[in-house]
């Protein structure tokens, strides 16, 4: 696969779950990054030239950014015929959002805290917490916690109002 990565864009996060990526560049300048499975958290970033490369091994989350004001040309290659492709933005966000509002540690929202957070939250995660107060009769000034024995990780499925 060959491309052409316009001035001073960057492309969203990917990962190839099936297939490592020899990503080189032909013309121009691109900075890469890449963070590999758990365990291996640091962020591994390159700048390359004209005829340099790297590889992206196969589930490694990566990305390339021009930051230049001239177009980059690069090519791409995989060992592999379909080596997948996932947008982890794209991908993200089309999770259920009760999921990713509990991944991004919004949990800690609820009836008691949503009007001091209202203004810098989506609308729809402060509706979800209005409408589970009205659901469950509660008003803002509620203040439910976990039980002393609940862990964080059972703490986070409950639902935000509490």
């Amino acid at each position: 696969m060959g491309s052409t990565a316009q001035a001073r864009v960057v492309q969203v996060w990917t990962t190839g779950p099936r297939g490592d990526e020899f990503f080189t560049v032909i013309d121009g300048q691109l900075e890469t990054g890449l963070v590999q499975e758990n365990g291996f958290n640091a962020l591994i970033q390159t700048e390359l030239g004209k005829y340099q490369a790297t590889v992206f091994p196969a589930g490694s989350l990566h990305y390339q950014q021009n930051p230049t004001c001239s177009p980059a040309i690069f090519v791409a290659s995989f060992n592999s015929e379909d080596p997948g492709r996932s947008d982890i933005a794209t991908s993200y966000w089309m999770l259920p959002a009760d999921v990713v509002d509990t991944a991004l540690g919004f949990p800690k929202l609820g009836g008691s805290t949503i009007d001091a957070w209202r203004s810098h939250l989506p609308a729809n995660l402060v509706y979800g917490v209005d409408s589970c107060l009205e659901m469950c009769g509660l008003s803002h000034s509620s203040s439910l916690s976990p039980t002393a024995s609940a862990t964080p990780s059972l703490w986070v499925a409950v639902p935000l109002c509490l």
